[in-house]
Protein backbone atom coordinates (compact mmCIF):
# COMPACT_ATOMS: atom_id res chain seq x y z
CA UNK A 1 0.00 0.00 0.00
CA UNK A 2 1.58 3.61 -0.89
CA UNK A 3 1.57 5.82 1.58
CA UNK A 4 0.30 8.47 -0.29
CA UNK A 5 -3.10 6.29 -0.43
CA UNK A 6 -3.31 6.73 2.90
CA UNK A 7 -2.68 10.33 3.57
CA UNK A 8 -6.16 10.36 2.23
CA UNK A 9 -7.52 6.94 2.35
CA UNK A 10 -11.69 7.94 2.08
CA UNK A 11 -11.12 9.56 -1.20
CA UNK A 12 -8.19 6.87 -2.43
CA UNK A 13 -11.08 3.98 -1.20
CA UNK A 14 -13.60 5.51 -2.77
CA UNK A 15 -11.83 5.81 -6.36
CA UNK A 16 -10.13 2.10 -6.03
CA UNK A 17 -13.98 0.95 -5.43
CA UNK A 18 -15.27 2.27 -8.68
CA UNK A 19 -12.51 1.21 -10.15
CA UNK A 20 -13.45 -2.20 -9.44
CA UNK A 21 -16.86 -2.31 -9.62
CA UNK A 22 -16.28 -0.73 -13.09
CA UNK A 23 -15.28 -4.67 -14.31
CA UNK A 24 -18.03 -6.30 -12.49
CA UNK A 25 -20.66 -8.27 -14.46
CA UNK A 26 -23.95 -7.10 -13.15
CA UNK A 27 -24.96 -10.48 -12.94
CA UNK A 28 -22.48 -12.24 -11.55
CA UNK A 29 -23.61 -12.60 -7.33
CA UNK A 30 -20.12 -14.50 -6.58
CA UNK A 31 -17.84 -11.13 -8.00
CA UNK A 32 -20.29 -8.64 -6.53
CA UNK A 33 -20.51 -10.67 -2.92
CA UNK A 34 -16.00 -10.59 -3.22
CA UNK A 35 -16.07 -6.48 -4.46
CA UNK A 36 -18.74 -5.83 -1.58
CA UNK A 37 -16.39 -7.90 1.01
CA UNK A 38 -13.28 -6.06 -0.46
CA UNK A 39 -15.04 -2.77 -0.36
CA UNK A 40 -15.87 -3.18 3.05
CA UNK A 41 -12.68 -4.19 3.87
CA UNK A 42 -11.10 -0.76 2.10
CA UNK A 43 -13.33 1.31 3.74
CA UNK A 44 -12.40 -0.28 7.05
CA UNK A 45 -8.90 -0.13 6.65
CA UNK A 46 -9.27 3.57 5.55
CA UNK A 47 -11.05 4.30 9.21
CA UNK A 48 -8.11 3.07 11.24
CA UNK A 49 -5.92 5.61 9.52
CA UNK A 50 -6.06 8.30 12.35
CA UNK A 51 -6.26 12.49 11.65
CA UNK A 52 -2.81 12.79 13.12
CA UNK A 53 -0.57 10.31 10.90
CA UNK A 54 -2.99 11.49 7.93
CA UNK A 55 -1.56 15.14 8.57
CA UNK A 56 2.07 13.73 9.20
CA UNK A 57 2.22 11.34 5.58
CA UNK A 58 0.61 14.62 3.93
CA UNK A 59 3.17 16.63 5.06
CA UNK A 60 6.42 13.78 4.25
CA UNK A 61 4.83 13.56 0.85
CA UNK A 62 5.03 17.49 0.21
CA UNK A 63 8.02 17.27 1.26
CA UNK A 64 9.32 14.41 -0.73
CA UNK A 65 7.56 16.10 -3.83
CA UNK A 66 9.47 19.64 -2.81
CA UNK A 67 12.26 17.59 -2.40
CA UNK A 68 12.30 15.85 -5.85
CA UNK A 69 11.57 19.19 -7.48
CA UNK A 70 14.47 20.95 -6.41
CA UNK A 71 16.85 18.11 -7.17
CA UNK A 72 15.53 18.09 -10.50
CA UNK A 73 15.35 21.82 -11.48
CA UNK A 74 19.43 21.54 -10.37
CA UNK A 75 20.04 18.86 -12.72
CA UNK A 76 18.37 20.88 -15.75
Amino acid sequence: MALDWLSEPEQNAALMCRAMEAGIDPGDEDELARFRHHRDFIFTLARLVPPGARLWLSGWLEAVAHGAMVRGGADG
